[in-house]
């Protein structure tokens, strides 16, 4: 028997006094004594004098209150599409950002026109800003050289302008010195337009920030024509 244990004449056995789990510190951390079963972790006492945690682990099953704000949510969630949304609908490409709907047009473009000159495209020259540093390869001035041209494509949705009341696109940041060819997509729901733009048609100017951010091009169908196909029809005229 343990320390505390031996009976003596006509007494009762002393009860055995367990005593508290030692810990030992070691490189992994705490480790339990050998001669007792390490205790089960508890939560720390909130601050404040509160209570503490009474579990440590997630309810596997949600609340009625979640279940409830989950339902309303997803009221909400329904919305009603705009113009331009609903005659998207389907069409390729049109879940795509613009700047990536962008790339993907100018990928067509340089291959429609190696095919049509038969002449491999290669990346355009990096060049200088206009303070005279130099470009990075996204920032070239144009997009790519076929030949002894330098070509820039741009690529526009025709969207609903709810101020105006019409289909209208526009083509920015056009700087004419940077390229020799523009070329000008217009994606549509009923298709892509390529058009090489002649310099002139739809410009406007941006004053003293034209050397710098470009110019524009801006085309319109007609005022209170909500069909989207009349509308490109016009456009394309």
């Amino acid at each position: 028997a343990g320390r505390g244990t031996q009976p003596g004449a006509g007494s009762r056995p002393r009860r055995l006094r367990k005593r508290p789990l030692r810990y030992a510190e070691g490189e992994g951390g705490d480790v339990a004594s050998p001669t007792e079963p390490p205790k089960k972790a508890t939560a720390a006492p909130a601050r404040g004098g509160g209570r503490a945690l009474a579990s440590l682990r997630q309810s596997p099953t949600p609340s009625r209150k979640a279940a409830a704000s989950r339902h309303l949510l997803s009221d909400y969630l329904s919305v009603t599409p705009t113009r331009t949304q609903a005659a998207y609908a389907g069409v390729p490409l049109a879940n795509l950002t613009p700047s990536a709907r962008g790339l993907a047009l100018q990928g067509a473009t340089e291959c429609f026109l190696e095919q049509h000159y038969r002449v491999r495209a290669r990346a355009g020259a990096c060049g200088t800003t206009t303070a005279g540093r130099k470009r990075g390869r996204n920032m070239a001035p144009c997009d790519f050289e076929i030949g002894s041209k330098r070509i820039e494509v741009k690529s526009s949705q025709l969207t609903w302008n709810t101020s105006n009341r019409k289909w209208a696109a526009q083509w920015q940041n056009i700087k004419p010195a940077e390229h020799d060819d523009l070329y000008l997509a217009l994606y549509t729901p009923s298709g892509v337009y390529l058009y090489r733009h002649d310099g002139d048609y739809g410009v406007t100017t941006n004053g003293k920030k034209q050397e710098s951010s470009g110019g524009v091009v801006q085309v319109y169908g007609p005022c209170n024509e909500r069909c989207i196909a009349r509308a490109t029809a016009i456009v394309r005229e």
